[in-house]
Order: C-alpha cells, then sequence, then structure tokens
C-alpha cells in the first residue's frame, strides 16, 4: 500500500510543476462547449460588439486633447476704448487680488502685462493697446491640489464677473495639453458688410447660450469707439483763405504735436516737440476755440470754419482670406455630459446650414479644436490603415494564405468592446492619445492569436480533426498566451494608474493598450477558435458547391459530344439476346 502511495504522490508531481491543471482542464470544458456551439457563439459576440460599440457612440465623449493635468491659466482683459495704459494698469489691481486670493496649495505664480493681451507668443488673437492686459497664473501640480484647473477658472469666473464696468471683455484660457487647438467652439463668418456680419454672429452666439454645456460665448468684434469728426464748410473756409490741409494740419499739431526745433547734443539730435496741454486734449471746447492760420498768417477760429460731430467708429477690421470676417467662439464645461467640441459643431452646421442662401456672399468656417480634431483623426484614420495592411502582409508571408489572417486580425475590431467599456467605467473621453494606443494595440493584440493558429495548423498537419485540433491548441497553448498577455498588461499598469509617477497625457494611452490586451486575450481564447472553425466549414460547403459545379460542367460536356443514341439506356430485348 506504501509503495502504490508514494508512486501516485511521484505521478502527480510533475503536472503540478507543469501548469494549474485545474484551469486547464476548465478552459477545455469552456472551449469545448463554444467550438460545439459556434454559430451561437458567433451571433453573441456579434451582438455585443454592436451593442459596445452604440453604447460607445451615445455615452463616450471625444475630445482631442482632454483638460487633464492642466496647470496655468490666461486672464485677457479688455476696458473700454480709448482707456489709457496708467488708467489700465490701476485697474488691473482689483483683478490681481482675486488672484492672489487663491489658496497657496493650488497658486505657484502669475505675471500681468499691460498692453497686450494673447494667450501665448504667436497667438494669432493677440490684441495690443492701452486697452488691453492678461494675467498668466502657474498653478502648482494637479496632485498637489484638490481642485483641477477647470474648477478653479469657474470660481475665478464667479468672482471678476462683478467687474465688468471695469473691464467689459473678461475671457478665460485653460492652457491645455498637446499642440495648439484653438477653442471647442470657433466659428468664422466671413462677408463685406460689418452690420450684416454682427447680425449673423448674433444668431449664433444667442444659439449658443441655449447649449447647456456651452459657456463663454463671445466674438471678437471689438468695443466701438468714439471718434469726433470735424467737417469744414468749404465756402465759409474758402472765403477766410483756409483749405482743409490747413485745418488738419492745426489739429495735428494740437493733439499729436510737431518737432518745431531740434537740439543737437553731442552726436544726438533732440526734437522739441510742441504740443497742447494734457488737460486740453481732454476738453471739446479746447478743439472748437483752437485757431488756425489762414494765408494772410491771420487766426481764424475753427469753429468758425467747420462742424463737429461724434461717431461710432470701429476699433479693428479682422480679415480671414482676404474678406471681413467676425470670430465667434465658445468654451465648453469639460464636466457637461453629451457635449464634446465635435457635437457642438454639428449642431451649428445643422441650424446655420442655410447661412450662404440666406445671406448672399456670406460664408461660414468652422475652425479651431473641431477643424484640428478633423484633420487629426484624418490621419490617424491614415495611419491605421496603413499599420492593418502591413500587419496583413506580413501575416500572409507567414501563413502562406489569404484567409488565415485574417481570422487572426478578427481580435483587433473585437478588442474594441474593451476599449469601449475600460475608458466608460474610467470615466475618460475617447482622446487622440487613446486612438495613438488603439493604433498601437493593433500590433500586440494579434500576438496571442499568431500562437493558436499556427498550433492549430500544426494539430492539422498531424493528422488530427479539425474540431479536435481547436481544443487541443487551446488546452496546450493557454499558459504561453496568458503569460505573453500578463507580462505586457502588469508592464502597461504602473503608466495607467501612476505608480511611480503620474502622467495625465500618456494615461488614456497606456489603458487603451492594457484593457484591450485584457479582453484580446478573452477574444484569442474563445472567438478566434470559433473564427476558424466557421471559416472551415464555410471552406467546406464552397468546395463541395464547386466540386458539384465541375460534375455538372462534365456532364454537359459529355452531352455535347457524346451522340444522344448513345446516352439512352438499352432496349431490354437487346439485353436479352445478348445474353
Amino acid at each position: 500500500m506504501e509503495k502504490k502511495r508514494a508512486h501516485h504522490h511521484a505521478s502527480k508531481k510533475p503536472e503540478d510543476i507543469h501548469s494549474p491543471l485545474k484551469i486547464r482542464k476548465k478552459y477545455k470544458f469552456l472551449l469545448t462547449t463554444t467550438v460545439r456551439n459556434k454559430y451561437k457563439t458567433a451571433v453573441l459576440i456579434f451582438v455585443i460588439f454592436w451593442a459596445s460599440i452604440f453604447f460607445g457612440a451615445t455615452h463616450l465623449k471625444f475630445d482631442l486633447f482632454p483638460a487633464t493635468g492642466i496647470e496655468k491659466f490666461i486672464i485677457k482683459l479688455e476696458g473700454k476704448s480709448g482707456t489709457a495704459l496708467e488708467e489700465m494698469n490701476t485697474r488691473i489691481v482689483a483683478i490681481e487680488k482675486i488672484v492672489s486670493e487663491l489658496p497657496k496649495e493650488e497658486l505657484d505664480s502669475f505675471t500681468t502685462t499691460v498692453g497686450v493681451s494673447q494667450i501665448e507668443e504667436g497667438d494669432p488673437d493677440t490684441r495690443r493697446g492701452s486697452n488691453y492686459a492678461s494675467i498668466v497664473v502657474n498653478l502648482t501640480p494637479e496632485t498637489d491640489r484638490e481642485r483641477i484647473a477647470s474648477d478653479i477658472v469657474d470660481k475665478m469666473r464667479q468672482d471678476m464677473s462683478q467687474f465688468s464696468n471695469l473691464f467689459p471683455k473678461i475671457e478665460v484660457h485653460l492652457a491645455k495639453n498637446g499642440p495648439p487647438t484653438g477653442m471647442p467652439v470657433s466659428v468664422a463668418v466671413k462677408g463685406d458688410d460689418i452690420a450684416t456680419l454682427k447680425e449673423i454672429s448674433k444668431e449664433f452666439k444667442d444659439y449658443l447660450k441655449t447649449i447647456k454645456g456651452v459657456k463663454d460665448v463671445k466674438d471678437n468684434y471689438e468695443l466701438s469707439k468714439k471718434e469726433l469728426h470735424v467737417r469744414v464748410k468749404p465756402e465759409i473756409a474758402a472765403r477766410a483763405g483756409v483749405s482743409v490741409y490747413d485745418v488738419a494740419t492745426a489739429v495735428r499739431s494740437c493733439y499729436d504735436g510737431t518737432v518745431a526745433t531740434k537740439i543737437k547734443k553731442t552726436e544726438e539730435e533732440i526734437g522739441i516737440r510742441v504740443i497742447l496741454p494734457d488737460n486740453m486734449r481732454r476738453s471739446l471746447n479746447s478743439l472748437k476755440t483752437l485757431k488756425v492760420s489762414n494765408k494772410q498768417g491771420n487766426l481764424v477760429p475753427l469753429n468758425q470754419i467747420a462742424t463737429f460731430s461724434s461717431h461710432e467708429g470701429i476699433s479693428v477690421i479682422s480679415h480671414n482670406g482676404f474678406r471681413r470676417n467676425i470670430q465667434i467662439t465658445a468654451d465648453i464645461d469639460p464636466t457637461a455630459k453629451g457635449v464634446s467640441s465635435v457635437s457642438v459643431n454639428g449642431m451649428l452646421q445643422k441650424k446655420f446650414a442655410d447661412i450662404p442662401q440666406k445671406y448672399t456672399g456670406y460664408t461660414v468656417n468652422y475652425e479651431g479644436e473641431f477643424k484640428d480634431t478633423q484633420e487629426s483623426m484624418g490621419q490617424l484614420l491614415k495611419s491605421f490603415i496603413i499599420a492593418i495592411m502591413c500587419i496583413y502582409i506580413i501575416l500572409v508571408a507567414v501563413f502562406r494564405n489569404l484567409y488565415q489572417p485574417a481570422i487572426v486580425m478578427a481580435v483587433i475590431p473585437l478588442s474594441a468592446i474593451g476599449l469601449v467599456w475600460s475608458f466608460w467605467s474610467h470615466s475618460l473621453p475617447l482622446s487622440f492619445m487613446g486612438l495613438m494606443g488603439i493604433v498601437g494595440l493593433c500590433g500586440v493584440v494579434v500576438n496571442d492569436s499568431i500562437v493558436y493558429v499556427d498550433f492549430i495548423n500544426k494539430e492539422r498537419g498531424e493528422g488530427i480533426p479539425l474540431e479536435e485540433a481547436i481544443i487541443d491548441a487551446g488546452f496546450k497553448r493557454i499558459r504561453p498566451i496568458l503569460l505573453t498577455t500578463i507580462t505586457t498588461v502588469f508592464g502597461l499598469m504602473p503608466t495607467a494608474y501612476g505608480i511611480g509617477g503620474y502622467d495625465p497625457f500618456i494615461k488614456p494611452m497606456a489603458i487603451a493598450m492594457s484593457w484591450g490586451l485584457v479582453f484580446g486575450v478573452v477574444i484569442t481564447l474563445f472567438v478566434t477558435p470559433v473564427i476558424y472553425g466557421i471559416l472551415y466549414d464555410c471552406k467546406g460547403v464552397l468546395n463541395r458547391l464547386k466540386g458539384k459545379r465541375i460534375c455538372e460542367d462534365v456532364y454537359s460536356v459529355a452531352e455535347q459530344t457524346v451522340p444522344t443514341a448513345m446516352l439512352q439506356p438499352e432496349p431490354e430485348s437487346r439485353r436479352r439476346s445478348r445474353k
């Protein structure tokens, strides 16, 4: 009895060392059930795949570069047209006080610039003038503060709204990660007449304000600048011996100054400019009492030969493509559900599709983040197609046929099931880096399928029946398939979850690849054998149809070449006589 017991333990030991036999046996049982019900399994996978795609399309947001990990934002301020630089410098102290009151764990530093308004160097919307200012606020790293940048900015917008009388335009822009993409909503209305452009832009702004999740709606039309027009009375001025040029020269000398003489100091010449005092330049009465010298050298009061009228002029006229334009922009609340740059721009395109017909000669272009998203998606699609083609060509060279590479590559689109649910469970939008992870996943997720299909081919080469070869291949190769996936996934997990260092910019790519592989191995272990079996069933049906067609063709040829009498059955009397 003891010898038998010892022999029994010795026989079990190699199996325990070799692999977890219980897991393999359970997998073999599940695989056998799946393969024997392969058509039901295929229908189930088909339903799950399209249900996941539909869920992702309706519940996942798409944001090219989401507002995560942001450590800087810019406050752009615009005072009333004509505001002096000194006055602007005094007014901005109120905004600086709000910024300085941010908690120490959130605020790192801030820089104020008066006389220019821009987000960064090279900003196409840069504005320069005495009535412009900007504040660049640097925050601490996101991991060191409780609030994210968008929450801080929303609170600051509320606090700064009380100073709308000092600054008619207050804009706050988050410095997003990645390349410059512009505003989430940026619509350029082009035409010739400023009044019509303002009317069209008002329609866009009114509609944008009705969309939940859209905020900070504005346009780049500058505030009207007050102008004083001096119109010369030609008949009276002619009798007084004063020309329009004389009036213009006198007004310019008083308000802009004229260099009367120069003083030479060593090698430098210093101009002496004659100009009215500052208090007189700010008074309309000074202009009316101004006296202009006529041709005889006499002084003529300006109010006797000219009229004065106040008008509102255009401060800045923006041009795009050699045409006047007004740019309507808006931001999107990152916490709002179902609202993204793509969805809002799609709504605008549908709502204002009739603008060219309604306003002849006026066009609408959708730019900013939406335009960059379309261009980036086009380039990414090309990269994806090239990657798929390269993988397929390599697999054709390895398997030396055209249909088995299709079995291996079927795991690529099915991995989208895992991608959709992993992004949704992590509350992540589908971003550019996430899509880059999907492209990278294409080359990794097929590795397990290659191992599986190659082993099935070897089993069938030894004469093992198809179903038995599929099940046996899964039973024998489950360990290398799992080990390959587990090592890759655990290598990506620290990056995906910030173990040892957190980078929100790279996180979507790591999430896409790691969880895509996790769901990909499940697909490899169960769906790849099902597709293999179905494909060879279809191949068998085609071969039988092809063989039947060949037989029918041979028979039809025989009917045409053999005499009809030879094809008729032999009479019974002739058969008897021959006997």
